[in-house]
């Protein structure tokens, strides 16, 4: 019997496909095949007495319109079950339709794309937060500009304070110094204690008092 021409039974002049044919045919596995009847009840091939599938014209014209929707046109398996349904088995109309670039079912497609008028929501909606975040980013940008003179203005100011603290401990060191290489006897420290007594002594004379003291001193 010719390969895409096998019959239920002898009275049986009706063309049938076997399940390889059919998935060679609309490019997909077998298994696909079995899986979309369970998702589409409309999809139900004739079984022949050794339990193959045997896919009629109209089966196979509804395989490849659930293929178009599905792999071409990016319907969900929800989406394509309602195109179905509404087509109500004229396959070969929702074929000629996607053809044409027309939609086999308007309400279903729309579910599957959004209208042009959220499209444009989404648009604006994106173009606001773009021009929001392009302002946030201008403001970051000043914040940062102005942190960074403030953060050479305290440089500068710490600069000068640690010069100032070095001059003053270099005077220390100077001063110290000075004060570490004088000797204990210093001559003018000596007669500056000297020029005092004497001045105690002059006024020690005047009282009489006060001369075992001042000898005592001496």
């Amino acid at each position: 019997m010719p390969r895409g021409r096998t019959t239920k039974d002898s009275n049986d002049t009706q063309q049938y496909f076997r399940i390889g044919e059919v998935a060679e045919r609309v490019g997909v596995k077998p298994y696909v095949l079995r899986y979309w009847e369970s998702e589409f009840r409309q999809l139900d091939p004739e079984k022949s007495r050794m339990k193959q599938r045997l896919y009629s014209r109209q089966d196979l014209d509804l395989v490849e319109l659930i293929a178009r929707l599905l792999h071409t046109e990016r319907y969900t398996i929800e989406g394509a079950r309602k195109v179905i349904a509404e087509l109500k088995g004229h396959w070969n109309s929702g074929l000629e339709a996607l053809a044409q670039g027309a939609s086999p079912d308007p309400g279903a497609q729309a579910e599957e794309q959004p209208p042009a008028i959220d499209l444009e929501r989404k648009l604006n909606s994106t173009e606001k937060e773009l021009v929001k975040a392009a302002r946030s980013l201008k403001e970051l940008k000043s914040a940062h500009s102005e942190l960074t003179r403030e953060l050479v203005h305290e440089r500068q100011r710490v600069a000068r304070l640690l010069e100032e603290m070095q001059g003053i401990q270099n005077e220390c060191d100077r001063v110290a110094g000075e004060l570490k290489a004088r000797p204990k006897g210093d001559p003018e420290l000596i007669k500056l204690l000297k020029t005092e007594l004497q001045e105690l002594a002059s006024l020690a004379e005047e009282d009489s008092s006060a001369g075992p003291a001042l000898q005592a001193a001496e």
